[in-house]
C-alpha cells in the first residue's frame, strides 16, 4: 500500500514525527511516501519558511518511518500526479487544507475513498516555535551572542546590541 503525506515540514518536530508514524502504521505493508512543498508554494498560502526546501527534504530523509520523498510537491494535487506516484491513499491532519480559492484541497480523494485523516498532535506546531523564538528572542540572542556570534550576525542595530549589554551590566551588578 503506497500512503502518501505532503506537509512543509518546517522546523521538524515530534508533532511531524507522530504523523509520519501514523500514516506508516495505517495498514500492515506500506511504503510512506513524503512530499514537501516549495518555499514558493509555501510563501503563496502560508508565509515564508524557516528553513529552505533542500534543509527539510534531508531533515526528513533521517526520519524512520519515510520511504520516499518527493521534493517541490504541488500543493494542490492531481489525478495524473496520484496516478504517476502509483498512490493509494493520501494523509492529512484534521485542520483543512484550501488553494488559492478557499476550496478543499482533497476534496476530490474524499469523494474518491482515497483520503484518510490523520490526528493532530495538540500543543506542538511549527507556528509555536516560532512564536516561542519571537516571544523569547532576548534570551536567544544573548545565548547566540555567547557563542561568538556578532550583531551582524544576529541582524542586531548598534543602539539595540548597546541596550543589550547595558541591561546585561544592570543584570549582573544585581544578581
Amino acid at each position: 500500500m503506497r500512503v502518501f503525506a505532503d506537509g512543509i515540514y518546517d522546523l521538524f518536530h515530534f508533532g511531524h514525527g507522530r504523523s509520519l508514524c501514523q500514516a506508516k502504521q495505517l495498514f500492515a505493508n506500506v511504503t510512506l511516501v513524503v512530499a514537501v512543498s516549495s518555499d514558493e508554494d509555501t510563501a503563496k498560502v502560508k508565509g515564508s519558511t524557516v528553513e529552505t526546501l533542500e534543509e527539510r527534504v534531508e531533515t526528513l530523509s533521517h526520519c524512520r518511518w519515510v520511504d520516499e520523498i518527493i521534493p517541490k510537491s504541488p500543493w494542490v494535487l492531481t489525478p495524473e500526479f496520484v496516478k504517476e506516484h502509483r498512490i493509494d491513499y493520501v494523509v492529512h491532519g484534521e485542520d483543512i487544507s484550501l488553494d488559492a480559492n478557499g476550496n478543499d484541497v482533497y476534496a476530490w480523494l474524499k469523494k474518491e475513498g482515497k483520503f484518510i485523516t490523520i490526528r493532530r498532535t495538540s500543543g506542538i506546531s511549527t507556528s509555536d516555535i516560532v512564536a516561542r523564538l519571537i516571544r523569547d528572542r532576548e534570551k536567544y540572542i544573548y545565548r547566540n551572542l555567547g557563542r561568538k556570534y556578532t550583531r551582524q550576525q544576529l541582524n542586531i542595530s548598534y543602539p539595540y546590541f548597546a541596550y543589550l549589554k547595558l541591561k546585561e551590566q544592570i543584570w549582573r551588578m544585581f544578581k
